[in-house]
């Protein structure tokens, strides 16, 4: 009689995003491939996941939706405004997607550790507002947190250069042209240059008289 050859167990694996340079699907199948043990199999697959999480992981943000629907419905009866409501649901979302809001602990780190998109750190003035949108999470839920504080970074702002200003003055029209050839020759601010025109006009009014 022949002998009938039975397959060996195919497994299905669930591709996770891979980070810090692991491909995790090829090391689980290495691994399967050797040893053929389901346990091993998804005893790695859960070990690998955590090292595997990255932004983009949905987990987290799955389970939180319908609370932060819940509390931005909260927020919109106690008046929030419109561009408050959609800030803390984009702020929100994101926290979610890196961390499980109902632990103040690892959110509280992902804020301080939080980077964008070209991996650069985010500003003191943004860990702020996220702290502040969370707060209305925390406080919605009974959840005991304090807020860190973060103190925002001095804004310096570059004047423009002596070019920028003479393509500005020479693109308006006639009367702002004027207008703008004045302040920067005599640094007078828009609302100082308005009263001494106004004071202009009544003293040669006066002399006309």
């Amino acid at each position: 009689m022949e002998s009938q050859q039975t397959d060996a167990p195919k497994f299905q694996i669930q591709q996770q995003p891979a980070t810090h340079g692991i491909d995790i699907k090829h090391i689980i199948n290495r691994q399967v491939n050797k040893t053929q043990d389901t346990t091993l199999l998804n005893t790695m697959a859960g070990a690998l996941s955590v090292l595997s999480y990255s932004p983009t992981d949905t987990s987290h943000l799955e389970k939180a939706i319908p609370s932060i629907q819940n509390l931005l419905l909260h927020l919109e009866r106690k008046g929030k405004a419109k561009n408050t409501l959609i800030a803390v649901a984009k702020n929100l979302k994101a926290l979610a997607q890196r961390a499980d809001l109902s632990d103040p602990k690892t959110v509280e780190l992902t804020i301080a550790r939080y980077l964008k998109k070209n991996t650069r750190p985010i500003s003191n003035a943004y860990k702020s507002k996220l702290c502040d949108h969370y707060q209305h999470y925390c406080k919605f839920y009974k959840i005991q947190w304090e807020k860190p504080i973060y103190t925002r970074e001095p804004v310096s702002i570059q004047p423009p250069t002596n070019e920028k200003i003479s393509t500005l003055i020479a693109a308006a029209h006639r009367e702002l042209s004027l207008k703008l050839d004045i302040i920067a020759q005599t640094g007078l601010r828009p609302i100082e240059r308005a009263r001494r025109a106004r004071l202009f006009t009544i003293s040669t009014c006066s002399v006309g008289k």
